[in-house]
């Protein structure tokens, strides 16, 4: 999540702006008589070329976003303040600068050790120099309760970037799903309604001599079936359809019919269910009535739709070659497991002298 990082973190152009203004301090000996610290004949061109040096530094660190080149920023920060300390002790204010190169960016360790390591760093050159002991009080003083306000900052913007992480993470398992939604419904409709073309043209292909006329109207349900998939197809792209358990079960019916395969219907009047568990259900047995077709071998069908004061149940019999044992689940199977599970169903397979499904899941209030 770098990225998002990143692009949370501002680049602060007007906070930029106003810390250069405390470059004053550098020039405050020269502007006070009763400045502690002496000054000598090469303190204002090393001041200023001290100066000149950190500025195209100063505006980089609050546009780089590498921790790497932010700490070599912060290195280079501490020594112009160590290289000009002996020729104007108010030099001590680059090291202050140092303590906060990189704004907020800097997490959590990050920002605590070049606190510490530029502290240390600068307190050791106060030794060396035997430095009026004020500016490292002042120093350290200004350091911690700055960094207090950089902390918080810090802390808010770690917030921030979790909330966006979180969306960005929601909007992606979002996408995944829909898109598995998607290839779900693509799979059975295409599957169910492919199958049920194949059957009608074979049909009217075997009738074009024998009845013509018949085999026409097979040709012109071949027609409509194709032009109604074409439809079903934009519609599941877009999410915008729900198929309801009587289209679904209307559809078997004719696919059967035209499949030469003997079926009995037992379907109750389901008035208890919302459209995503309708939905899900008609999915189911779109998809178990094509695999009847496609791998059964099955000669006839037993399709029931029950329900109780708990469950609406679906059950889906048939007699075909399946043996116990033979059965491999393959994206149909597994796409109506996905589907039911969405709408806290389940599915239940049991295969003997031909395979029975069972599909059931809690009633629930349309809405």
């Amino acid at each position: 999540m770098q990225d998002v990082r990143q692009k949370m973190v501002p680049t602060g152009r007007m906070q930029c702006w106003i810390s250069l203004f405390f470059l004053l301090f550098v020039g405050m000996p020269f502007i006070s008589d009763n400045f502690m610290s002496p000054l000598n004949q090469w303190s204002g061109l090393v001041s200023i070329l001290a100066c000149i040096a950190y500025v195209p530094m100063h505006f980089a660190s609050y546009r780089i976003r590498d921790s790497r080149t932010l700490y070599l920023i912060t290195l280079a920060t501490f020594l112009i303040g160590a290289l000009a300390l002996p020729f104007n002790w108010a030099c001590y204010t680059f090291f202050i600068y140092a303590c906060f190169i990189g704004g907020d960016f800097f997490s959590r360790k990050e920002r605590i050790a070049q606190f510490l390591l530029v502290n240390i760093g600068s307190w050791g050159v106060y030794s060396l120099l035997n430095v009026w002991l004020g500016y490292p009080i002042i120093q350290g003083f200004v350091t911690f309760t700055a960094g207090l306000g950089i902390w918080s900052e810090f802390e808010r913007k770690q917030k921030l970037i979790k909330v966006a992480e979180l969306e960005i993470a929601q909007e992606r398992m979002a996408k995944s799903a829909d898109r598995d939604r998607i290839a779900r419904d693509m799979h059975d409709l295409l599957g169910h309604t492919l199958s049920m073309i194949a059957l009608k043209a074979e049909l009217a292909s075997k009738l074009a001599e024998r009845e013509p006329a018949r085999a026409a109207t097979e040709s012109a349900e071949v027609a409509a079936i194709a032009r109604e998939a074409l439809t079903q197809v934009r519609q599941a792209i877009l999410g915008l359809k729900s198929v309801s358990l009587i289209e679904a079960v209307r559809q078997s019916e004719a696919t059967l019919t035209a499949a030469g395969i003997t079926h009995h219907f037992t379907v109750q009047p389901i008035a208890s269910l919302d459209a995503a568990s309708e939905h899900a259900l008609a999915q189911t047995l779109t998809e178990s009535i094509t695999n009847i077709i496609r791998h059964s071998g099955a000669s006839e069908v037993w399709i029931s739709v029950t329900q109780d004061s708990h469950d609406v149940v679906l059950q889906v019999r048939d007699n075909g070659k399946a043996v116990a044992g033979s059965i491999k689940e393959g994206n149909g199977l597994s796409g109506m497991r996905q589907r039911l599970a969405s709408v806290d169903g389940e599915l239940k397979i049991v295969v003997e002298h031909g395979m029975q499904l069972r599909a059931s899941l809690r009633s629930k209030l349309a809405t």
